[in-house]
This record gives structure tokens, C-alpha cells and sequence, in this order.
């Protein structure tokens, strides 16, 4: 018998960090589960184009070594329609963001999975992974950026580990040397007849 080792193993945030604009509510629990409860963040308030920027990150107990696919989801809305929301892996090795997606956002929730296979250089060396959310809208119109969810899950590679099987065995059994009874006779006592002086017994099998 054989058995794989290795599993999945999913993270919510355990932090957030705004780059551009400004927290309205929420932090970074709010990121736990799809389930309408936001960290919502305000967009910078000058200039023709305007920014949401934020990355939340997450550290993991598995070795970079022993990921063989990372998955990151992310879900949340815009309250302007038309909002460019560009998303992204922080890499390690590089020291710069990664873009894993970039679409159009409105005011209703988008969900977006990102799968990395080589997921390596997206985990620090302590097992921190981040994921940042940027958006951006011109007209010179101020929105607000709300997340519901950032989920990452890891999956280990495993090992095949083989059980060795018992192995049936005879049993062994010593040859066994017939055992005599002899019986002599007695004084006072009558003799049997020389048919019974001696009698042997065979235990052997």
C-alpha cells in the first residue's frame, strides 16, 4: 500500500497596507469571508485621475520550497462605475509587483481567482505573501474602493510513502526425538511380561 502526503491550505489577511488614498472603514478581518462585510478605502481626492492603492498580505507556515501552486482570490466593487482595477503578487526575488489581472470594476462585486504555479518568488523567505488592489478613475471624480475578500491558498507537493506488506511465513517445527519410558521392576511387584518393560512414545510429527 501507498500514500500521498501534501494538502491545501487556505489564509485569509492578516494585515492591510494603503499605498494611495485613505481608509474609510473596516480592516483587514473584514477580508476573512465572501460575505458583504468590507474594508473599504478612499480614493485620493486631487487630480483628473484618482487612485485607490492597497495591498493586503498574509504569512503562511509551509516552506517556499514545498508550494507547488498558489491560488489567490479577491472580490469587491467600486461605488463609480468604469473603474480600472488592476491587480497584483508582490515578488520576492525581484523586489517589484507582478500584475496577475486587470479589468474593468463597478459598483457590483467581481470575484477573480489567479492560480501561479511557479509560486515560489511570490513567498518571502518568513512566508509572507501579498496581494494589492489598485484602481484608478478620471474625470476628476473621487470614488471608494470595497473589498470583501482576499483569500490565498497553498497547495503542497506530496511524497508517495509505500507500506510494506507482512509476509506470511510457515511455521517451523523441530524435529522431536522420540521420548522411552522405561519401567523396571520392582521388588514386591509382579512383572508385566517383557511386552511391557519397555514402551516408546513418538511425538514427533
Amino acid at each position: 500500500h501507498s500514500f500521498q502526503t501534501g494538502g491545501s491550505t487556505a489564509y485569509a489577511p492578516a494585515a492591510t497596507t494603503i499605498l494611495q488614498g485613505s481608509l474609510a472603514s473596516g480592516s483587514f478581518s473584514n477580508l476573512a469571508g465572501n460575505d458583504a462585510s468590507y474594508y473599504t478605502v478612499n480614493s485620493t481626492n486631487s487630480g483628473n485621475t484618482r487612485f485607490t492603492d492597497w495591498y493586503a498580505s498574509a504569512t503562511i507556515s509551509q516552506a517556499a520550497s514545498s508550494v507547488s501552486t498558489l491560488t489567490t482570490t479577491y472580490d469587491g466593487n467600486y461605488s463609480r462605475s468604469g473603474r480600472t482595477q488592476t491587480l497584483y503578487l508582490y515578488n520576492w526575488s525581484t523586489s517589484a509587483w507582478t500584475q496577475i489581472d486587470s479589468r474593468s470594476v463597478g459598483q457590483t462585486d467581481v470575484t477573480i481567482t489567479n492560480t501561479q504555479t511557479s509560486p515560489a518568488n511570490f513567498i518571502s523567505p518568513t512566508g509572507q505573501i501579498r496581494a494589492r488592489v489598485l484602481g484608478s478613475g478620471g474625470a476628476s471624480k473621487s470614488f471608494t474602493c470595497s473589498g470583501d475578500q482576499v483569500r490565498f491558498v497553498v497547495d503542497t507537493s506530496g511524497s508517495s510513502i509505500s507500506q510494506a506488506q507482512p509476509v506470511n511465513r510457515p511455521l517451523l517445527f523441530a524435529n522431536l526425538v522420540p521420548f522411552v519410558f522405561q519401567q523396571e521392576h520392582l521388588p514386591g511387584s509382579l512383572p508385566l511380561g517383557p511386552m511391557a518393560k519397555k514402551r516408546s512414545y513418538d511425538f514427533s510429527l
